[in-house]
């Protein structure tokens, strides 16, 4: 399971386009160990390295209306959790925090 939190920072405008900046995290359930956590928060962020442009538009929240084009990916930081959901049982979570952009082509209807 893995839950997911987006804040969009900035826009600029240039002839029709916007370059949206924005952040996004993801969560992992539960491990019994750090080194799983941090292998799952590491699967997470490769994949979104290796993501091709169609994968990025489905995986990562876009907030501006209209045309969605190249997204990129600008960084990716892995980081852990610890948590307790019952006493003396401790598991620990990776939180991945992923940077992008995105342009987006205005329609004209807008």
């Amino acid at each position: 399971m893995i839950a997911v939190a987006s804040i969009a920072l900035s826009t600029s405008v240039f002839a029709g386009t916007n370059l949206v900046k924005s952040e996004t995290e993801f969560r992992t359930e539960g491990y019994a160990t750090q080194a799983q956590a941090y292998e799952a928060g590491f699967d997470i962020a490769d994949e979104m390295k290796l993501a091709s442009n169609g994968q990025l538009k489905f995986q990562l929240p876009t907030t501006s209306k209209g045309n969605v084009q190249k997204v990129s990916i600008e960084g990716v930081e892995v980081s852990l959790e610890e948590f307790s959901a019952q006493r003396g049982e401790v598991k620990y979570r990776a939180i991945v925090d992923v940077d992008y952009s995105y342009t987006v082509k205005q329609s004209n209807d807008s």
